[in-house]
C-alpha cells in the first residue's frame, strides 16, 4: 500500500520501494532510510536557519530552505507544489 496519497510527477515512487518512498535522487527505497536522511538534513538546515534568520519571512525564503533541506534528495525540492499530497492522518499544505 502506498505511503502517500499524491498525483502528478511529484507522486512518482522510487523503483523497488513498493510505492512507499517517493522518487529520489539518491536511490533510497526503504522508508526508515529516507526518514533518517530527511531528519539528518533537516537538523543541518536548522543550524543554518537559526544562525541567520531573516527579518522578513517570504515564500521565496521558505522555498530556499526547502531546496537547501531536500534539494539533494528530490528534484522538486524548493518548488511550489503542483499536486495535493498527504500521508495517513497528515495533510500537507495545498498546492498554490
Amino acid at each position: 500500500m502506498s505511503r502517500y496519497v499524491v498525483s502528478g510527477s511529484e507522486g512518482e515512487y522510487q523503483p523497488g520501494s513498493e510505492n512507499r518512498v517517493l522518487g529520489n535522487l539518491i536511490g533510497i527505497t526503504d522508508t526508515v532510510e529516507i526518514n533518517i536522511a530527511e531528519t539528518e538534513l533537516l537538523a543541518a538546515l536548522y543550524m543554518q536557519v537559526f544562525d541567520d534568520f531573516p527579518k522578513t519571512l517570504t515564500f521565496q525564503t521558505i522555498c530556499r530552505w526547502h531546496r537547501a533541506w531536500l534539494g539533494n534528495v528530490y528534484r522538486w525540492a524548493g518548488q511550489f507544489r503542483t499536486v495535493d499530497m498527504s500521508k495517513p492522518n497528515i495533510r500537507f499544505a495545498s498546492p498554490i
